[in-house]
């Protein structure tokens, strides 16, 4: 890949992926960094990711400061121009891994990026970007975003899991992730993508309850959300609400959820 093809690919990303989510001042910053870095050649992915380590890690000095925006954005400039390097794909990531989280599927065709963007306190939300290498497919690399309308229902998650099942001519990858909001709570989900035909499509009623699986408890208490390979079943606890409280009382149901038809069904 040449220098034009490489930065057209990084503009092309920017626009189509990323123009409507992220700020103004990230925009700016970026063109700023591909500004000097086109008077270059492509700098090496080492130094890359070596780089975004080190902006990565600077997070945590500033994120109370008032340099924290730029700090920030920096950082994300940065792993914007390794994700859109030429040898990205088959990087291991290493260094990086040992940051911010990078989950890697069975078969090696996705790669979940996911890190925490330090909102203060007890309060979690995080930036979570998922590739799809396919090998003979449709490469793609772009944000899993927050689908829930309304804020207090909000599910943002870093990534901890991914587990495949393959039926057919399709594949199903189920993302598992964690986080909080804060007020003595946490919450769980589920996430299932389709592989058909060299494509990814995230599946919006592999669940019962939707498009993902969701489930809210307090922060003392565990979910227990674990996946049976070999029975290909979801199981996990609901604690009933304490209305009172309004916390979740130590009552629960326990839930079992079985794939079939691609797709889950409640079974208890």
């Amino acid at each position: 890949m040449g220098l034009s093809q490489y930065y057209f690919n990084v503009f092309r990303f920017i626009f189509m992926e990323l123009g409507k989510t992220i700020s103004l001042s990230l925009l700016v910053t970026i063109f700023i960094a591909l500004f000097f870095h086109a008077n270059a050649q492509i700098t090496p992915i080492e130094k890359l990711e070596a780089d975004a380590v080190n902006k990565f890690e600077a997070r945590f000095d500033y994120y109370h400061s008032p340099e924290r925006d730029s700090i920030f954005n920096l950082f994300d400039s940065t792993f914007i121009a390794l994700s859109q390097h030429p040898k990205f794909r088959d990087a291991p990531l290493d260094s990086l891994s040992e940051s911010c989280s990078i989950v890697t599927s069975e078969n090696k065709k996705i790669r979940i990026f996911s890190w925490d963007n330090l909102g203060g306190g007890s309060y979690h939300d995080y930036t979570t970007y998922l590739e799809f290498n396919p090998g003979d497919g449709e490469y793609s690399f772009s944000l899993i975003e927050d689908e829930q309308q309304d804020f207090w229902e909000h599910t943002e998650v870093g990534f901890y899991k991914i587990e495949t099942i393959t039926e057919a001519d399709k594949t199903y990858y189920l993302l598992f992730g964690s986080g909080t909001y804060g007020g003595g709570k946490k919450h769980a989900t589920v996430q299932v993508y389709i592989e058909e035909n060299g494509k990814l499509d995230k599946c919006h009623n592999c669940f019962p309850s939707g498009t993902e699986l969701n489930n809210t408890c307090n922060r003392t208490q565990d979910h227990q959300i674990s996946y049976d390979a070999s029975a290909k079943s979801i199981r996990y606890k609901t604690f009933i609400p304490d209305e009172d409280s309004g916390f979740y009382s130590n009552d629960f149901k326990e839930k079992v959820l079985l794939f079939q038809d691609g797709k889950f069904m409640d079974v208890k």
